[in-house]
């Protein structure tokens, strides 16, 4: 049990790490002035077991161990590997939490969509990065509002870009599974998969002061 668990949260590392290879090693302007706040920021991380899980219509919900006794508070980041988004803190008692899912019914988050085109040439047209209004509905997980006249393509990173206040942004949300155009409405159906095996999580981390 405590291999399988170490080899779920390592390969979660892994893919991050990746992710940041392909697109995040080059800080854009924006957040260039957003470092020097965010470094200024106190926050600690604690690391819990994951008790259980549980399905319903609205969507999944875990339980951690860990409650007011050791310092958690409603709302709280919970986190997966360095920086995948796993969802907040909902209900707490003395010693633990249930966490609400992203990918809940009623989750809604600002986010960017970053490209990855896993390889750049002289030639290549470089795509810009794109927002969008991240929507949990249960089942399946989508980002709404991005223009038909953007380029969305499947693989791109869908990272939080609603958390600077909080001292936390680049959150990993998802990856891009399918983008198609939809005239009708004249925004683009984005659907996006996690990268947080839901189902196998043994452990998390829940961010103090992230709130």
């Amino acid at each position: 049990e405590a291999g399988n668990a170490e080899l779920i949260s390592e390969n979660i590392r892994l893919k991050e790490r990746v992710i940041d290879y392909e697109t995040l090693h080059e800080e854009n302007t924006s957040m260039k002035r957003v470092i020097p706040f965010i470094e200024q920021k106190k926050q600690s991380r604690i690391g819990t077991r994951v008790l259980g899980r549980f399905f319903d219509p609205a969507g999944f919900t875990i339980l951690i161990d860990g409650g007011s006794d050791q310092g958690m508070v409603k709302g709280a980041l919970v986190i997966a590997g360095e920086r995948s988004f796993v969802g907040r803190i909902s209900k707490i008692s003395g010693t633990v939490s249930s966490v609400f899912s992203i990918r809940n019914t009623g989750t809604t988050l600002g986010v960017i969509i970053i490209p990855r085109d896993g390889s750049t040439t002289a030639t290549t047209t470089v795509r810009e990065r794109v927002e969008g209004l991240f929507i949990g509905r249960g089942d399946s997980m989508v980002v709404d509002f991005v223009p038909n006249t953007a380029t969305v393509q499947i693989g791109d990173l869908v990272v939080t870009n609603d958390f600077v206040e909080s001292g936390t942004s680049d959150l990993i949300v998802g990856e891009v599974v399918s983008a198609q155009k939809n005239e009708a409405r004249q925004f683009q159906d984005v659907f996006v998969r996690d990268i947080v095996p839901f189902s196998f999580l043994r452990s998390v981390f829940v961010v103090r002061g992230a709130l």
